[in-house]
């Protein structure tokens, strides 16, 4: 018998309520993620004034939310599929909201930097970096890399940070926190509309979505472990964020060392920025045409290729359209990376693979900094890091390019074989 989310006569089509759940993914992601990195920079030196605190020390914030992250992903990914999604991000939400509500009382940098560790980081993961695209990829049969592009654009992220200036200078420190507190206390009220599972369109068995689910676990963490395509993805996966992180802390001073200043150093940045936001829709529907893991292999080469042109040191309008590209690819990692999670070991198995995944990245993600800076120190210029980094690019490339799309689809949503 086959259940399937399908029209009579027609081919595998989204569940009316599919555009609601990317708008409510949308809202948690952006949400979320703009609280944290729209006003981190934003509010550094009123923290510094505040605890006197150095700038090495006090910096430590996204570090300790990235590792949080990180370490809470696999977690979040293996619960998507035992408890309710609905419940996870509402959690995640409840942290954030805590968190800023400390920040805002706080009397301790080293009370800040636990709250980003312990509250901040995980809630992050339960609310933006794994449970949005877990959400989408239930909802989605079809256009899925679309809609995990559209979730993934990061407008708030460009609109928070002059209104935490405003906020500050008006207000102060503690008030600004209190406002990403009530942004996290609102988007509560969304998050209560989520529905984990889409109700099927044709349900010949009369059994709903989630007792089928559960009944089809998908692979372990194990299994995943001692897959080779698994492997593949997540390094490129790193391959791409590894390079975006390392662009947006050593851009300014490596472009700084070819002569361009410092007010055309942050048109840089946000060349980038507005190029990200057409990335994410762009690759979108590329990885829907072309498989998520072509189109990584894309990403991953095209990215390759720019930074070897800024390896030229090109001149400074050259330099701003190449950047502007690597902004664009750099904002495809989660439509291409979660297509081809999705494609290559099914809906069940994605939330666990996605998080597992970005526990992969970490070590990349969080050293590719630090090395960066030591191989400047030592050689007086950041060429050698690009070599690093391009050389990543093609070989992720090439073996990105040689996993092939299974034969039989794994199991996608309700289209699965009984």
């Amino acid at each position: 018998m086959q259940r399937q989310q399908v029209q009579a006569g027609q081919g595998p089509t989204n569940h009316p309520l599919a555009p609601r759940m990317c708008a409510i993914a949308f809202l948690s992601y952006n949400l979320s993620l703009a609280c944290l990195y729209g006003t981190f920079s934003v509010l550094l030196s009123a923290v510094e004034a505040k605890f006197g605190a150095t700038r090495d020390l006090s910096s430590l914030g996204i570090p300790l939310s990235m590792l949080g992250i990180a370490m809470t992903s696999p977690f979040a990914g293996a619960l998507a599929g035992k408890v309710s999604i609905r419940l996870l991000m509402l959690t995640g939400a409840s942290m954030n909201l805590l968190a800023y509500v400390a920040l805002a009382l706080s009397t301790s940098i080293y009370l800040n930097l636990a709250v980003y560790a312990l509250l901040i980081g995980p809630g992050l993961c339960l609310t933006a970096t794994v449970l949005p695209p877990t959400l989408v990829t239930r909802w989605y049969a079809v256009h899925r890399g679309r809609a995990l592009g559209l979730i993934t654009m990061p407008i708030a992220i460009a609109i928070v940070p002059p209104v935490a200036v405003l906020m500050l200078r008006g207000y102060g420190l503690s008030a600004t926190y209190g406002l990403m507190a009530l942004i996290m206390a609102l988007l509560l009220v969304p998050l209560c509309f989520v529905i984990d599972y889409p109700p099927s369109l044709i349900d010949l068995s009369g059994e709903n979505a989630a007792a089928e689910t559960s009944a089809d676990p998908g692979m372990s963490v194990a299994q995943l472990m001692r897959n080779g395509r698994f492997w593949l993805l997540s390094l490129a996966f790193a391959a791409i964020t590894t390079a975006a992180i390392f662009q947006g802390a050593h851009l300014m001073p490596m472009v700084a060392d070819w002569g361009i200043n410092a007010t055309e150093g942050s048109t840089l940045l946000s060349a980038a920025a507005l190029a990200g936001l057409a990335g994410t829709t762009t690759f979108g529907w590329l990885a829907d045409r072309l498989g998520g893991a072509r189109t990584l292999a894309l990403v991953c080469f095209n990215s390759g290729v720019l930074w070897a042109i800024m390896l030229l040191h090109p001149s400074y309008p050259m330099t701003l359209i190449v950047v502007a590209l690597l902004g664009l690819h750099g904002a495809a990692v989660v439509a291409t990376v979660g297509l081809a999670l999705s494609q290559q070991f099914g809906q069940a198995t994605f939330g666990r693979a996605f998080g597992l995944a970005n526990l992969m990245g970490l070590p990349f993600n969080v050293l590719g900094v630090p090395i960066g800076a030591r191989i400047y120190m030592r050689t007086g210029s950041y060429s050698s890091a690009i070599v690093g980094i391009i050389g990543f690019f093609v070989l992720m490339a090439v073996l990105a390019a040689t996993i092939r799309s299974p034969k039989t689809a794994p199991a996608v949503g309700l289209n699965r074989s009984r």
